[in-house]
């Protein structure tokens, strides 16, 4: 199982990035233990938190960088870019040894040799239904508890109805302070903290693009005045508001 390999065999039915990211971080870290780099600090071998948190703390502009490739990467490999993105990743290992002052030794069969060809059978059974497919990306539609432990590149939030009474049917009739960064009460109603720990479970999921979708009247009600130094509020009737 080479290089080519990680960035073959993903986990297409999350329809997420997070496949395709974990698959080339594991090549990575796997490259890391050919070269026999050691985490100083737990004296074992890199994980994929570590290496992050290593890099964030230690190498702050190689952090970003790799963020950054691993999430074009991961969209290349979505649309099939392949080839691409094996050549790109082979030419981006060089300099990511250099981190840990090592070059392609031991590795180099790893990084170099293309596997024998790959046969990926897929169950359709386990193929999300709920899914659009928008510019070329597969969005998955499903409710607060389908997500509950997976984390996505962005998450879009729609607003629904969640009971009756309790300040409003609504979420952000409820909730509306929050998104102004008022703590909430802990003397609060009984269905409100429902709503806040569904709300939460849902805010927490992506990494890098959080929207909220909320329907204009109750907006203008309870968040007109909501800081837009912190939120950018976008009218979908107007975009260029």
């Amino acid at each position: 199982m080479n290089l080519d390999t990680y960035l073959k065999l993903c986990d297409k039915s999350k329809r997420t990035l997070e496949p395709y990211r974990k698959n080339i971080l594991n090549a990575l870290i796997r490259i890391l233990r050919y070269e026999d780099v050691i985490n100083l600090i737990t004296n074992r071998p890199y994980t994929k938190k570590n290496l992050m948190t290593y890099l964030k703390v230690n190498f702050f502009d190689e952090y970003e960088l790799l963020k950054l490739n691993l999430f074009n990467w991961s969209i290349a490999l979505i649309k099939g870019s392949f080839e691409n993105v094996y050549q790109e990743v082979k030419n981006y290992i060089p300099s990511f040894l250099s981190i840990f002052e090592k070059n392609i030794i031991n590795s180099i069969d790893f990084v170099n040799n293309p596997s024998d060809e790959i046969v990926v059978e897929v169950d359709a059974s386990n193929q999300s239904r709920n899914t659009v497919n928008h510019h070329g990306f597969d969005i998955n539609i499903g409710t607060i508890h389908s997500a509950k432990g997976q984390t996505h590149t962005c998450t879009l939030y729609l607003e629904t109805f969640h009971k009756n009474g309790g300040g409003g049917n609504y979420e952000w009739q409820r909730l509306h302070n929050q998104l102004k960064y008022t703590p909430f009460i802990s003397s609060t109603t009984k269905i409100v903290k429902q709503t806040l720990k569904m709300a939460y479970v849902g805010l927490s999921r992506p990494t890098d693009l959080l929207c909220i979708a909320i329907h204009q009247e109750r907006f203008n009600i309870n968040l007109s005045d909501i800081d837009t130094d912190k939120w950018n509020v976008i009218n979908v009737n107007n975009p260029e508001l």
